[in-house]
C-alpha cells in the first residue's frame, strides 16, 4: 500500500503540474516584485489569443489554488483610471473570481500594446496550449497593431518574432483568407480545424475562383460539413475532397 508520505508527494506533483499549465509568464526583470491588487480592477487583455476557457479546467485550477495558494502571480500593466490591464494569467484570474477572492498577487510592469500582444502570443505558442486558429487570431491582432504604426510585418519578421518556422506562419495566416462562414464557426470552436487544413482549403478556394468555378451554394454544403466535423463523423482533412466531389456531381457548380 502507498504510504501517506508517498500520496502527499504524488498530490504535490499533480498540483505543481496544474499550476504550471495555468498560464505562461513573460520574462520579468529581477527588480519587479508581486503586490496585492483588487481583482475587480484588472481588465481583460484585448490581445489574449485564447478564445475559449473551459469551465471545468477553471474550477479544477480554483480548487488547486485554494489548497496550495498562488505559485505564480499574474502579470498586469497600468491602465490609467481603470486600474490594470492583464498581460498574462487569465485562467488564474478567473479562478480567483470563482473563489470570490477580493485580491490577487500581481507583477505590475510597463508594457506597450505591441509588447503585450507579442508576449501573450510567444508564451502561449511556447507552451503549445493554443489551437492553430487562436494563434492566427493573435497574429491578426499583432499585425493590426503594427499596421497602425505604419509597419506591416512580413512573414519573415513574424517568423523571427515568434520563433516558429516560415511554413507555420503561412499556415496560421491561411485562416485569414478563409470564407467568413468558416471563421465564424472557428471563433466558437477554435479546435475545429488545423492550420494544415486551413492552408489546403485556402488554396482550394483560390484555385476554384481562378478556374471560374461558381460556388453559389458552397455555404450550405460547407456548413453541413463543419457540423459533421464537429460531431466527429468527418475528419477535417476530408472537407476539401467532399467539396470537390460535390462540384463534380453538380457539373462544376455548387448549387444551394
Amino acid at each position: 500500500l502507498m504510504s501517506i508520505k508517498s500520496k502527499l508527494a504524488q498530490q504535490l506533483q499533480v498540483n505543481q503540474k496544474t499550476h504550471a499549465k495555468a498560464e505562461p509568464e513573460p520574462v520579468l526583470e529581477d527588480n519587479l516584485t508581486a503586490v496585492m491588487i483588487s481583482v475587480e480592477r484588472v481588465q481583460p487583455n484585448p490581445y489574449q489569443p485564447r478564445s475559449v476557457f473551459e469551465d471545468t479546467a477553471i474550477a479544477e485550477l480554483a480548487e488547486s489554488l485554494k489548497r496550495e495558494g498562488m505559485l505564480q502571480p499574474i502579470v498586469v500593466r497600468p491602465n490609467g483610471t481603470l486600474g490594470y490591464q492583464l498581460i498574462s494569467g487569465e485562467r488564474r484570474l478567473r479562478a480567483f473570481k470563482l473563489l470570490s477572492r477580493l485580491e490577487i498577487p500581481a507583477i505590475v510592469k510597463s508594457m506597450s500594446d505591441q509588447e503585450s500582444a507579442v508576449s501573450a502570443l510567444q508564451e502561449n505558442i511556447k507552451r503549445e496550449n493554443l489551437t492553430d486558429f487562436e494563434v492566427s487570431e493573435g497574429l491578426k491582432k499583432l499585425i493590426e497593431l503594427r499596421e497602425e504604426e505604419g509597419d506591416r510585418p512580413t512573414p519573415t519578421a513574424l517568423q523571427r518574432l515568434l520563433s516558429v518556422s516560415r511554413p507555420a506562419i503561412y499556415r496560421y495566416l491561411s485562416f485569414h483568407a478563409l470564407p467568413d462562414l468558416i471563421q465564424r464557426r472557428l471563433k466558437s470552436a477554435p479546435g475545429l480545424m488545423s492550420g494544415t487544413t486551413a492552408h489546403s482549403l485556402e488554396k482550394w478556394f483560390k484555385d476554384s475562383t481562378q478556374r471560374g468555378v461558381k460556388l453559389d451554394g458552397y455555404p450550405t454544403l460547407l456548413d453541413k460539413l463543419l457540423d459533421e466535423v464537429e460531431a466527429g463523423r468527418l475528419k477535417q482533412n476530408k472537407i476539401k475532397s467532399k467539396l470537390e466531389s460535390a462540384l463534380l456531381t453538380s457539373k462544376g457548380k455548387l448549387k444551394p
